[in-house]
């Protein structure tokens, strides 16, 4: 089944200019970009470095996910979880 998302690997870069982190597609372009903002007290260089590096992982993390449930090799309730990450992923629920 072809995904609704931009497939990836997806990447991260950092901004040179200012503290922020671009997510980008390989020859598709940028997914999703944040950076400080010290007026509204956004998430500091750490954080927000952690969530890039999680966003870029998305596409791994559910084929991970859809290769477990399909294996069957997996108990309750962790056979839950993964299912709802997997509909949450795909904008099922």
């Amino acid at each position: 089944m072809k995904t609704k998302h931009t497939p990836g690997p997806w990447g991260i870069t950092q901004y040179t200019n200012y503290i922020g982190w671009s997510v980008y597609a390989k020859n598709r372009g940028c997914i999703a970009e944040r950076w400080y903002d010290s007026e509204q007290k956004t998430p500091n260089r750490d954080e927000l470095y952690a969530n890039a590096r999680l966003i870029a992982a998305a596409p791994e993390l559910l084929e991970a996910l859809e290769c477990i449930v399909g294996s069957g090799d997996i108990g309750q309730p962790y056979l839950d979880i993964a299912i709802e990450a997997i509909a949450k992923a795909k904008g099922d629920i």
